[in-house]
């Protein structure tokens, strides 16, 4: 469950500019998932760890450190 702030806080990002309005899909990054994540895709997955947030938006990939308030990567898809 994310904190009430979550989305104030990761909107404020300008890799957020345009999605506010949608609801990503994803949730936090465990160890297993981190693992494959980075066998498969190491450039993008290279400066993330565990307990960051992976939401995918229609036209974005975003790995967020919420404790941090900090953008680990933005990649654009499709």
């Amino acid at each position: 469950q994310a904190a009430s702030d979550f989305f104030t806080k990761l909107n404020k990002h300008t890799e957020l500019r345009g999605l506010e309005n949608q609801q990503p899909i994803g949730g936090q990054i465990d160890a297993a998932s981190l693992a494959t994540l980075k066998q498969q895709f190491p450039d993008v997955y290279a400066s993330a760890k565990v307990g960051d947030f992976l939401l995918r938006y229609q036209t974005k990939l975003i790995i967020y450190d919420y404790n941090a308030d900090k953008i680990i990567n933005a990649v654009s898809l499709g």
